[in-house]
């Protein structure tokens, strides 16, 4: 079987920007969220946000799993996937199989722009407990820390963060993957028409954008939130791939 590479993530991590770089590469086949329908849509759905879909096959996790496994039968594979969503029912067997990594943002960042998408989001959607919980599962299966990317360092220097990444998985880095025409590829798009993905949309490379969203301590519940997060995301923090020996590069 060829390689799976998967890079988890929590939601408005910035980790569309990083898939579009991957997807950009060419030589791998690219799983945008695929355990997204299984949460949102699947009889087994965690939260009702999406209940006028009615659950299909396709939507159950064993099929997508499956789905998943069989593609890299023929071709490597990179899966971006929040771990919210495939975290219920990942187990080590299954974990084994991928080259695990992880994007980390701060919950500073990330609550208020979760929170503009999606005002009433739950703490399980928020998702750092999840991907805390499958980073430790990733540990137990090797002597090495699996990959865990700062999203700080992503955005302001993409092409180290990216060179180091290729470097920890053993891939070659591929400096046109970079840039881009701007479009949203059409597999990026399964949700609400993609209209969580403006910016990537309009895209063309890694480029900072400045936002205002509700600040954290002008609401209680993003309050919470953010004590919720913030002991997962300095765990996961400490394990964080050092880029420093690729920026000059």
């Amino acid at each position: 079987m060829n390689q799976i590479i998967v890079l988890w993530s929590t939601c408005r991590s910035r980790s569309t920007a990083f898939e579009r770089i991957m997807l950009e590469r060419g030589d791998l086949h690219v799983f945008h969220e695929p355990f997204g329908k299984y949460f949102y849509f699947s009889k087994e759905r965690g939260v009702q946000r999406a209940e006028h879909i009615k659950p299909k096959p396709e939507y159950d996790f064993e099929y997508i799993i499956n789905t998943v496994l069989n593609k890299a039968e023929k071709e490597p594979i990179f899966m971006k996937e929040q771990a919210f969503q495939a975290g219920r029912k990942i187990t080590t067997d299954i974990l084994k199989q991928f080259s695990n990594s992880f994007l980390l943002r701060h919950p500073k960042e990330v609550i208020p722009s979760m929170h503009h998408k999606m005002p009433d989001f739950t703490l399980e959607e928020l998702g750092y407990e999840a991907l805390h919980t499958l980073f430790e599962k990733s540990c137990q299966l090797t002597d090495k820390n699996a990959i865990v990317v700062d999203s700080s360092d992503f955005i302001a220097n993409p092409k180290a963060t990216i060179q180091a990444y290729c470097h920890a998985l053993g891939i070659p880095f591929i400096a046109d993957a970079l840039s881009w025409d701007a479009r949203l590829p059409e597999q990026f798009v399964w949700w609400d028409g993609g209209s969580w993905l403006d910016d990537v949309a309009k895209s063309t490379s890694i480029q900072p954008t400045n936002k205002s969203y509700t600040k954290i301590e002008e609401s209680e519940f993003l309050q919470q939130a953010y004590e919720h997060a913030m002991p997962y995301y300095n765990e996961l923090l400490q394990h964080k791939l050092d880029i420093k020996p690729f920026i000059s590069i």
